[in-house]
C-alpha cells in the first residue's frame, strides 16, 4: 500500500518495495498495491482536480509495471468492492509504510476487529513515542471468509535492497523487458550506451522517466555497495 503523496520519497519506496517483491526467487509472489487515498485530499476541490489526473498518471505507470493497482479510500469506501474480490481465496500481506492505512483498511474488511479496537482506543492511552493504542506493532493474520484470509503488518520507513549484481537490476522493471535484446549492444544496461530502445522509449514517452530514474537511482546504489 501506498499513499496519495505526489512526493519523490514515497514513489522511491514504492519503487524499491516493487522491486524488492520483484526479486523474490524461486518465491513466487502475486502482488496488487493499493495507492491509499486519505480522507482530507476527499475534502477539497483544488485539490481533487489535481488528484484525479495525478492517479490517472500513477496508474498509467505501475500497470505497466506488472502491478494492479486499486485506489480506495476509507472516507467513502471508495474501492473496497474492488479489494474484496481481488482478496477472494487468497492469502494477502498488506505491507507499506507506517500511516498509510493498512489497518485501516483491515478495519472495513473486518468490522469485528474495529469494535474490539474501539473498546481499546476509549481509554486514550498513547505510547511514550506517539503512537496511539491501534499502531501496528506486530504481524497478524485474519481470517476474512472461509479461504480468504489477510495479514496486517507493521509499517516501515525504509527498505534495503536485495544483493544482486548491478546488471541484473534491468530485469526486475517490466517496462524493458519487450525491448531485452534490441539494443545496439548485447547485455545493454539502458543507461550509457548508445542506440538503447529503452532510453528511446522513455524519450518517446512509453517508458515512463520518473520509472526509468528510479532504475538508476537502484542502479546505481547497488553499483556503490560495498561488496565483503
Amino acid at each position: 500500500m501506498s499513499p496519495y503523496n505526489p512526493n519523490k520519497a514515497e514513489e522511491i519506496v514504492l519503487t524499491r518495495f516493487i522491486y524488492m517483491v520483484s526479486t523474490q526467487i524461486p518465491i513466487q509472489v502475486s502482488s496488487t498495491f493499493f495507492l491509499f487515498i486519505s480522507n482530507l485530499i476527499l475534502n477539497n476541490e483544488d485539490i481533487n482536480t489535481h488528484f484525479e489526473q495525478y492517479i490517472e498518471e500513477l496508474k498509467k505507470i505501475y500497470e505497466k509495471c506488472g502491478c494492479k493497482v486499486i485506489f480506495i479510500s476509507t472516507y467513502d469506501n471508495k474501492g473496497i468492492t474492488e479489494v474484496m474480490d481481488t482478496l477472494k481465496d487468497k492469502t494477502t500481506i498488506l505491507a507499506g509504510p507506517s500511516g498509510v492505512g493498512k489497518s485501516s483498511l483491515t478495519n472495513l474488511i473486518l468490522p469485528d476487529r474495529q469494535e474490539i479496537e474501539g473498546e481499546i482506543s476509549k481509554t486514550g492511552d498513547v505510547s511514550r513515542i506517539g503512537r496511539g493504542r491501534h499502531t501496528t506493532r506486530h504481524s497478524e493474520i485474519f481470517n476474512v471468509t472461509g479461504s480468504t484470509y489477510i495479514c496486517d503488518t507493521p509499517g516501515f520507513t525504509s527498505l534495503n535492497l536485495p544483493e544482486l549484481e548491478k546488471e541484473q537490476v534491468r530485469f526486475y522493471f517490466n517496462e524493458f523487458e519487450e525491448y531485452e535484446g534490441t539494443c545496439r549492444f548485447n547485455g545493454c544496461v539502458h543507461i550509457n550506451e548508445p542506440d538503447c530502445s529503452v532510453k528511446d522509449a522513455v524519450k518517446d514517452g512509453i517508458i515512463s522517466q520518473r520509472r526509468y530514474t528510479s532504475y538508476i537511482e537502484i542502479y546505481e546504489e547497488i553499483k556503490n555497495q560495498k561488496k565483503y
